[in-house]
């Protein structure tokens, strides 16, 4: 073979040919120029060599990214972003956006949640041209990971950020992040409330110690969640220290959630139960949580065979006819 640079006709054609052995074509193509993409459109062969599991399953579903890649000989499936990322390989990422990877903010989204985020964001915004575009969701996948110094990178280059910023944080449970975002103006007023809550039922206990001593104020509801994740510690913390009130919606979460210490712990402490409660473990079909409702006195009604039967629990049905609830 003659020496020189492979254009897409030439590769093409030795794709075509077969001559070449399937597993080179990923050194190739490294060293080839990027309109060399086109190959991926003749050989479902190559095309898994080169790109391995970096492709979506061909389907008729439209693919999350939103839309199907034109190639050479008609649709091709689009590279998957997340996979590309997880690969490190920036000759892949540039061949993937040669191939039609969607080159906007759903890229560098995907880019922020990938576990190589710094070094594929700095690509994509550095040293290719245009620019990716972004928007919010980058600095949100960075305060959710924990990752300070790419939240500040991002936003030392003109990065959005939004009240999802400081929620994402709080899901995480990176109080370090969420005590800079609150330092630097982070929109603040919308994301409390959902902050607090997403770190009740995440179990982060620091984080929602430090969320009230800035203004959250928990309630009921964020008591109904933080028993609905199963969080014991934070169910005490919240009934003590925190002073907040409860009510059946917190029986009901726990038992939808199959949380039997929890739900133990407060009605031994005086939260008060209903019908809902048995009404929410049949509807997650928790059999379990339903002999303990039963055996310690919780109401059943009508309400608990309509969830039952809504769910299609037919081992719940059949267990609530046996026990006359």
């Amino acid at each position: 073979m003659a020496q020189g640079t492979v254009g897409g006709d030439g590769a093409r054609g030795v794709a075509a040919s077969g001559l070449l052995p399937a597993d080179l074509w990923p050194q190739v193509l490294a060293v080839a120029p990027e309109s060399t993409a086109m190959v991926l459109g003749v050989s479902r062969d190559v095309r898994t060599s080169v790109l391995g599991g970096l492709t979506c399953p061909r389907q008729r579903t439209q693919h999350p990214s939103g839309r199907l890649v034109r190639g050479s000989r008609g649709y091709h499936p689009l590279v998957n972003i997340p996979a590309l990322l997880a690969s490190r390989n920036l000759s892949l990422l540039a061949l993937g956006r040669s191939a039609g990877c969607p080159w906007d903010a759903r890229f560098t989204a995907a880019a922020a949640r990938s576990p190589h985020a710094r070094e594929a964001l700095r690509w994509a915004r550095q040293e290719c041209h245009p620019p990716c575009p972004w928007d919010a969701r980058v600095c949100a996948a960075a305060a959710e990971a924990g990752d300070l110094e790419l939240l500040k990178w991002a936003r030392s280059h003109g990065c959005p950020w939004d009240s999802e910023t400081a929620v994402a944080a709080a899901r995480g449970g990176q109080l370090e992040v969420l005590q800079w975002l609150r330092s630097q103006g982070c929109p603040w007023t919308g994301s409390v409330a959902p902050a607090g809550n997403r770190a009740a039922r995440k179990g982060h206990l620091a984080v929602l110690q430090w969320l009230n001593s800035q203004g959250f104020a928990c309630d009921k509801a964020t008591m109904a969640t933080a028993a609905g994740g199963g969080q014991l510690v934070v169910v005490q913390w919240l009934r003590g220290p925190a002073g907040c009130e409860w009510d059946a919606a917190t029986c009901s979460a726990a038992a939808a959630g199959g949380h039997l210490p929890v739900l133990k712990w407060v009605r031994c402490n005086g939260c008060p139960w209903d019908g809902s409660t048995s009404a929410a473990a049949a509807s997650a079909g928790e059999l379990g949580v339903l002999m303990y409702l039963k055996s310690a006195g919780c109401p059943f009604d009508w309400r608990a065979n309509a969830a039952a039967a809504r769910s299609s629990h037919t081992h719940v049905m059949k267990w609530l006819k046996e026990a006359g609830a």
